[in-house]
């Protein structure tokens, strides 16, 4: 009985690790050739668009958008969002009322490369402001609101270009329990060590093919 009593208390003193339901991203521009879209990857960078092998996600309890294919979401310091390893993930990634969130922000950027939409934070003048549905692959609705609640060790640079970001407190429902924001998230966004026209070294692969394309817009 004693060694029962023993158990029950370690496993309530161990922090509970959840993340997200699995869901499709649906992207969201009515009247536009990317209404009900979706994302996918090739050599590194991720587009929009439709007709290629897409992407599944979820995001962790650390606030890390990680895909089915293991690789994860690093927004560059100019928006430009890319695969990379957990190590190179950008954190605050969320689901609130249906739509993929980062930094509290659920306006993402179709940028125009030929045919194709690179996928980023940044607006340019011919960029498209889209939403990302998080769509159930087992239910096809919207997955519930979802927020991390462990405090990891993440980055969480401030992507350049970025939508409006709260400057407070904000709060959606995990669940049925409401979740707040800390200011100190927000504030924590202090741009990394970058390289080459201000992108993070570690952004080669999908620099080389994007470079020229960003510049120009």
């Amino acid at each position: 009985m004693h060694f029962f009593t023993m158990l029950v208390l370690f496993l309530a003193s161990r922090p509970i690790s959840a993340d997200s339901e699995k869901f499709d991203l649906l992207t969201i521009r009515s009247g536009s050739p990317l209404q009900y879209a979706s994302v996918y990857s090739m050599r590194g960078c991720l587009y929009l668009g439709h007709g290629n092998v897409t992407l599944s996600a979820i995001v962790t309890d650390c606030g890390l958008l990680r895909f089915d294919n293991g690789k994860y979401a690093v927004i560059s310091s100019r928006g430009l969002i890319k695969e990379g390893t957990k190590q190179e993930a950008t954190g605050t990634f969320s689901i609130r009322h249906g739509h993929l969130t980062v930094f509290n922000s659920e306006t993402f950027q179709a940028i125009p490369k030929g045919e194709k939409f690179l996928f980023s934070t940044k607006a340019t003048s011919k960029s498209l402001s889209v939403v990302i549905r998080a769509q159930s692959i087992f239910k096809g609705y919207a997955v519930p609101n979802f927020i991390s609640s462990n405090n990891c060790s993440v980055r969480s640079d401030f992507p350049f270009g970025l939508g409006t970001v709260s400057s407070n407190y904000s709060t959606v429902k995990n669940s049925s329990e409401t979740v707040p924001v800390p200011q100190a998230v927000l504030e924590n966004m202090v741009p990394p060590k970058v390289g080459l026209w201000g992108y993070s070294t570690g952004l080669s692969a999908c620099l080389a093919a994007t470079l020229v394309a960003l510049t120009f817009l």
